[in-house]
């Protein structure tokens, strides 16, 4: 911990830190300036002598005044371009400032967040000790009354240091690779209303009854009238989009749509949600394939019902496309609900386990349960993991929160599972989500969802 600490910010016999300013530096661009100096020097004398040698020429009588007048017009000329050419190096300085400053910052808050998860392992493991010595007193005091007093207060010290907390419920002993967090996530709550971030959601979605919505599906899925909404998953510390999350939105009238939330409940009453499902894959597919998502390697992620999976034609014909064109399969990745994954049989598992073989991934999104069994996820190819920002933010307030989301995360990494935070929506909380060492975000700090059109039509997405 010591070696990263002293990599990351090196530290000079007068004790000013590296990663900004530096009085070394400036002393190196000295001699820059002094050549930048003499070249405007240069520059001004070669335009005066050029500007006497034309008057010389070709003017028959040039007056003192005049000539006088061209060599001030000169020295200014080469003033005026000393000038931008100093400007221009210390704009091209302060960047590289900038940018240095930008990725000490980053590496200092990683480094800050594997330092207070070791400390706070270190503290843990202080207050074991304690506690084992404390059985060992009991079980076997020593006869000197000396001995035990200074095993008693060695002890005593050893809690005082390690602040040891109550024992937290840990799962099982026999499932290792369920980890548990404290804090319960939040409810499944129905979106937000429409604001300008969000272009196109029905600022009331509740205000269509379940046989208006019904009535939209059927015909949707009829006229192929199910639109797409993409809004980008981007790599952090970064923030580059790495992703591309495709929502299928219903379009009630021109203008206004209806998000999946609202009718995901009415298609699956309807027996339309596999339906709804193939639209939305085979716009993605056109997608990868006609806008050069695929090219770019940028995955989408499209939601996916298990219904969906166990789907015959929906599979046969999915499985058919994909196992002809491999190099789009490796740029899916289906997401579907915790509960629908905890839930799938055999079947469903080996239609996973087909997909995952022809190179598709997966992510569980919608967590409503406290416990994260990695062993299961890793059974059904599970890639990344979605989670709320504000649910993790709470849990880090806790007592020991810090410490049980570093170790899902370290269990994750050990996995090849990667977290998504969603509803990332300030900076303030893009701050502290960062001590996490979180590899992907998604929100609204980050792009808004909008219609596919708005992101495909660039010829770089990522």
């Amino acid at each position: 911990m010591k070696k990263r600490h002293q990599d990351t910010i090196k530290t000079t016999a007068s004790g000013q830190k590296e990663n900004g300013f530096h009085p070394a530096r400036t002393i190196g661009n000295a001699p820059q300036k002094i050549v930048r100096r003499i070249k405007a020097i240069l520059l001004t004398t070669g335009a005066t002598l050029l500007a006497f040698i034309l008057l010389a020429a070709f003017g028959q009588h040039p007056t003192l005044d005049f000539a006088l007048l061209i060599a001030a017009m000169a020295v200014l000329c080469g003033l005026v371009s000393y000038d931008i050419s100093s400007r221009r190096a210390w704009e091209r300085d302060a960047s590289s400032r900038i940018d240095a400053l930008t990725r000490n910052h980053d590496s200092l808050v990683r480094e800050a967040a594997r330092n207070r998860g070791d400390i706070t392992a270190l503290k843990e493991g202080l207050g074991d000790v304690a506690d084992f010595t404390r059985d060992q007193l009991s079980e076997n005091a020593p006869q000197d009354s000396t001995g035990a007093g200074l095993i008693g207060a060695l002890a005593g010290r050893l809690g005082a240091l390690g602040e040891k907390a109550p024992a937290l419920k840990r799962p099982p002993l026999s499932d290792p690779d369920i980890l548990e967090l404290q804090i319960a996530p939040p409810p499944q709550r129905m979106p937000p209303p429409a604001n300008d971030r969000d272009p196109g959601a029905s600022s009331d979605p509740g205000k269509y009854t379940d046989t208006v919505v019904a009535e939209l599906l059927h015909h949707a899925i009829a006229n192929d009238r199910i639109d797409l909404f993409m809004q980008p998953v981007v790599a952090l510390p970064q923030r580059k989009p790495r992703m591309y999350e495709v929502f299928g939105r219903l379009r009630a009238k021109a203008g206004t749509y209806l998000p999946a939330a609202r009718y995901l409940d009415v298609a699956r009453m309807e027996n339309v949600l596999s339906g709804v499902d193939n639209i939305t894959l085979v716009r993605s597919l056109e997608i990868l394939q006609k806008r050069g998502f695929s090219a770019l390697n940028t995955p989408l992620v499209i939601n996916v019902s298990a219904a969906s999976l166990m789907d015959r034609k929906f599979m046969g014909d999915l499985v058919a496309f994909l196992s002809k064109n491999r190099s789009m399969a490796k740029n899916l990745v289906f997401e579907l609900p915790q509960e629908e994954i905890e839930g799938l049989d055999q079947q469903e598992s080996a239609v996973m386990d087909g997909l995952s073989r022809l190179g598709c991934a997966f992510s569980m999104d919608r967590v409503r349960n406290r416990q994260i069994d990695i062993a299961m996820m890793r059974r059904h190819h599970v890639r990344y993991i979605k989670m709320d920002a504000a649910w993790l933010l709470q849990e880090s307030r806790s007592e020991d929160g810090f410490s049980r989301i570093a170790n899902i995360k370290k269990h994750l990494d050990a996995a090849g599972i990667d977290l998504i935070l969603e509803r990332i929506e300030s900076e303030d909380a893009l701050r502290e989500l960062l001590d996490f060492n979180i590899d992907l975000g998604q929100g609204y700090l980050f792009g808004k969802p909008d219609h596919a059109v708005a992101y495909t039509k660039k010829d770089k997405v990522a």
